[in-house]
């Protein structure tokens, strides 16, 4: 904790002798009200909450010693805790209450009772009874912050950080402190603040880390292949001296180009529409064709006809004479030569 000079709030509260403004009270108990609720959300308790237990700065910083040398006595200890009891979220609130019920009339609880015989007994516990000034609403809340029984009193100190913020001016009453504060008589009791202090008030909202930029899609179309015009085809359909083959062939490598393309077109129209119709579709083949750039595809080379296979060749033989010198006449199988 970086060096901070700074007195106790009993000092200052002895100093002015309980001229502490409305606005400045309800700010010093709207930043120990807001970090007593934060260390109730992580189960921690003060216990000891009581004016020496809550230091201001020259520079109007609120600070909370979580082990002060002094603990609350008498009628502003809980009334639970002086049975006996371990301390609560609710005695938080009740020692809460009655810091806030001493800054804002100059009596602590227990000198608040002793005036019991000139007060109504209802009337002890309300700090309008004594100040004029304190709102409405901040009176009802710390007169319930005061019941006897914890069940009857606000179940989380941040009741009481809300109806100070409804009342206080944020920058104005810090000023004002700090004028308090930085008063000659006060600059002999300055001090450096303890180590077990804790910077009071809101939490401070952390920044949010940076996010990288979401990545942005991109439809990224190839360029269209080379195509042929259609009156290359129709041209080489009318030539009747065109041969077959050559045609085909020009046929063949127009289909592997306009065809793919216009396909390629569909495919990209029925991404952006969601929908693709078989005219649509059909269209873009059409336009594809009509829109070619004219290439120039060379012919397939001809075939030469194969010679014809020569066929296999018989062998003439002559008749023979049988042993008796007639001819014989009998059929021979034909000898195939290889």
């Amino acid at each position: 904790m970086p060096s901070t000079l700074g007195l106790p709030l009993n000092e200052l509260l002895a100093g002015y002798l309980g001229r502490i403004p409305v606005e400045v009270a309800l700010g010093v108990m709207r930043d120990v009200a807001r970090l007593l609720e934060r260390s109730h959300q992580n189960h921690h308790l003060h216990g000891s909450l009581c004016p020496h237990a809550i230091w201001v700065s020259s520079s109007a910083e609120v600070w909370l010693e979580w082990h002060p040398p002094k603990s609350p006595t008498s009628r502003s200890l809980p009334p639970e805790v002086r049975q006996g009891q371990a301390p609560s979220v609710a005695s938080d609130v009740y020692a809460l209450a009655a810091v806030g019920y001493e800054l804002l009339t100059g009596l602590s609880v227990s000198r608040a009772w002793a005036k019991a015989p000139l007060v109504n007994l209802q009337d002890v516990a309300s700090a309008r009874q004594f100040n004029g000034l304190v709102p409405v609403d901040v009176d009802e809340v710390l007169s319930l912050g005061l019941k006897r029984l914890p069940h009857e009193r606000p179940q989380r100190v941040e009741v009481l950080a809300r109806v100070a913020e409804g009342v206080i001016v944020p920058g104005r009453w810090e000023l004002e402190l700090a004028g308090m504060v930085g008063d000659s008589f006060f600059a002999p009791a300055l001090r450096e603040l303890p180590v077990t202090c804790e910077r009071a008030g809101p939490a401070v909202p952390r920044p949010l880390p940076a996010t990288p930029p979401a990545p942005t899609t991109r439809l990224v179309i190839a360029e269209p292949l080379p195509r042929l015009e259609l009156e290359v085809l129709q041209r080489e359909s009318a030539n009747e001296d065109c041969e077959p083959r050559a045609g085909f062939s020009r046929l063949k490598a127009f289909g592997t180009s306009a065809v793919v393309t216009a396909l390629t077109l569909a495919l990209a129209c029925s991404f952006f529409q969601r929908e693709a119709p078989v005219m649509g579709v059909a269209s873009a083949a059409a336009v594809a064709l009509a829109t070619a750039a004219p290439v120039d595809v060379p012919a397939l080379p001809e075939l030469a006809e194969p010679p014809p296979s020569p066929a296999p060749s018989v062998k003439a033989e002559r008749p023979r004479a049988n042993k008796r010198g007639g001819v014989s006449h009998r059929k021979r199988h034909p000898t195939r030569v290889p």
